[in-house]
């Protein structure tokens, strides 16, 4: 246990812990600058990524996402502007980014983009959804995107090389077992398609000069 973790000796916490307050987190990735960032799948409505500093409560079991949370006694609950009485001391820590479920189902954490095959995504962090969507984050503004390249597989986890090029990992029927129809997608830049023209002289039918190109 690194000394300088924010809760050692104290009474009233475990020494181990760093920080606190996620339901489910699907991946974290710390980047090359050590900042460490964290995909939290959401129990109801809202996904979401956090950029986590020590010591900080990020908001499980009283929000989901930038809501509050209300269990309602029931497995699901629900998200909801009320918060709850009595209202916690130590401060909540919001998401950098999240959506809600009209946008997918449950985050598959990502990396911030650090390859140099794409310096469109420089900076930019690159995550998906296991309902089969792939997404790209600015963790400045909070902005989200999805790819228009619809993926054709479920997605179980977003991988890295030692390129910082990123991959996409999944299957077809979101079995983690028994299945045959695996893929490994590797995100790589459009290129355009350019078509050389062949073209020649010839003579049309009224004995005219003319350029034929195919």
């Amino acid at each position: 246990i690194p000394s300088d973790n924010p809760f050692v000796d104290d009474d009233n916490a475990l020494d181990e812990i760093y920080a606190y307050g996620f339901r489910n987190p699907w991946k974290l990735d710390f980047d090359i600058n050590g900042d460490l960032y964290v995909a939290d799948v959401g129990q109801n409505d809202i996904e979401e990524i956090n950029k986590v500093t020590k010591g900080q409560h990020y908001g499980w079991p009283i929000r989901e996402g930038r809501f509050f949370f209300d269990s309602n006694n029931e497995f699901s609950g629900l998200v909801t502007n009320t918060p709850p009485d009595p209202f916690p001391l130590v401060p909540l820590i919001d998401p950098i980014i999240q959506y809600d479920h009209d946008e997918g189902l449950s985050v598959i954490g990502g990396y911030v983009y650090r390859g140099e095959q794409i310096p469109s995504l420089q900076g930019k962090y690159i995550f998906a959804d296991f309902n089969k969507r792939l997404f790209v984050g600015d963790t400045q503004t909070g902005q989200i995107i999805a790819s228009d390249t619809p993926l054709d597989i479920f997605v179980f986890s977003v991988a890295r090389d030692q390129d910082n090029e990123l991959y996409v990992l999944g299957n077809r029927n979101a079995r983690t077992a028994g299945e045959t129809g695996g893929a490994l997608l590797k995100i790589v830049p459009i290129k355009l398609v350019t078509i050389e023209e062949t073209c020649f002289p010839a003579q049309n039918k009224k004995n005219e000069l003319i350029v034929v190109c195919f």
